[in-house]
């Protein structure tokens, strides 16, 4: 905060010259030079500001002096890469310690390991393990400053790990040993080093990391279902990771050897037998829905006269009947006249109840008994004398 100096009616106060400060508006006080670092800018100021890239430890003592921040590290190389680990160094500065982040599209793993440490390298080195095979990944590098405990500006760092070697591990077998204990084993063929991760299956976020020499893994369970995966080490590089396979504990016993294969299969089965319940009652459900509205129809119908039904019951009548031999003409026509209604209810038509005439006359027609109609001849252009024997 930079306050001026003025000048009264009864006294005058001096400024403060510039490169100088007194922190209080009085003749009392003399003027005191910038300390170390830095600098006013103007006259009358009540204190000092840093100069650039120099920090003052405690801002509330004004007249301490700017220490400058650690430089950012200098000579930051990749010295080795593989397909699952990274060297990466830098020129050491005694007065600094290190710190490493790594991203790729998400933050790298939890379960990568760094050696000798990820914070606080007192060194210019550091290895980066557990990486995946052909992944581009982003180093970021930063010093701390050991007695301010300012941090520099990082230096990125951008790198793609190496192709895996074409091999797969093979004749993944899992055997329970105890009730909480699973051993995990594998063919060894040419390999002389393994890395397994592994996590439960309902926090794929938590993954754990593991190298082995051996061809055999005891996993110490905390969870029913776990995932894993295995790579292996040849005189040509790292291999890729298996597919993901699944320990299901409650699918294998003590001393029963497994493969992960019917592990996942039983797992998969378990699956489909935990949604086929929810399927089924959907479908009752479904069921007794359509019962209730078929119901409900029903009774409606019969609340109201037959004429609010009859288009119900009259497609209810539309069935296919046998044509009898009086259906035909005997000139030679070979259709009937209308087939036969095979239902022996009668309805009886009122056409006061009808909106549409026509649709009485119709449904009228379909009343008669084909049997007693008879053409008995043909006048005009298709208008046709019927003469009806005792249809009702």
């Amino acid at each position: 905060m930079h306050e001026h100096f003025t000048s009264t009616s009864l006294h005058s106060i001096y400024f403060c010259s510039l490169g100088t400060f007194k922190s209080t508006v009085s003749n009392e006080q003399r003027c005191e030079q910038c300390p170390l670092n830095s600098h006013t800018k103007e006259k009358g100021s009540t204190s000092c500001i840093c100069n650039q890239s120099f920090f003052r430890l405690n801002s509330s003592v004004i007249n301490s002096s700017c220490i400058a921040g650690p430089n950012e590290p200098e000579n930051v190389t990749i010295d080795d890469i593989d397909q699952v680990s990274v060297y990466i160094s830098w020129k050491q500065s005694t007065d600094n310690v290190y710190h490493i982040e790594c991203t790729h599209t998400i933050s790298c793993e939890s379960y990568i390991i760094y050696q000798p440490n990820r914070t606080f390298i007192n060194g210019s080195r550091v290895k980066i393990i557990g990486l995946d095979a052909e992944t581009k990944y982003k180093i970021r590098i930063y010093a701390e400053q050991v007695f301010t405990h300012l941090y520099s500006q990082s230096v990125d760092l951008t790198f793609t790990t190496k192709s895996a070697v074409p091999k797969q591990v093979r004749n993944i077998q899992i055997r329970r040993t105890a009730f909480d204990q699973v051993v995990i084993t594998w063919s060894a063929d040419d390999f002389n080093q393994y890395h397994i991760r592994y996590w439960p299956l309902i926090a794929e976020q938590n993954k754990i990391f593991a190298e082995v020499v051996v061809n055999n893994f005891t996993l110490k369970t905390t969870s029913d279902i776990y995932k894993f995966q295995i790579r292996a080490h040849t005189k040509l590089g790292w291999t890729a990771y298996s597919e993901e396979m699944i320990i299901s504990l409650r699918s294998i016993f003590i001393d029963q050897p497994f493969s992960s294969e019917v592990t996942r299969k039983l797992v998969e089965n378990k699956n489909i037998l935990l949604i086929s319940p929810l399927i089924i009652l959907g479908l009752i459900i479904t069921v007794i829905i359509l019962a209730v509205l078929y119901i409900k129809k029903k009774r409606v119908c019969r609340s109201k006269t037959a004429s609010d039904c009859e288009s119900l019951d009259y497609q209810k009548r539309q069935v296919s009947g046998h044509y009898g031999p009086d259906t035909f003409f005997n000139s030679g026509w070979s259709a009937p006249l209308w087939p036969s209604i095979s239902t022996t209810t009668k309805t009886y038509v009122d056409p006061h109840t009808y909106e549409d005439p026509t649709k009485a006359v119709n449904d009228f027609a379909h009343e008669l008994d084909p049997n007693s109609i008879v053409i008995e001849s043909v006048i005009g252009g298709g208008i046709y004398q019927l003469e009806l024997h005792s249809i009702i």
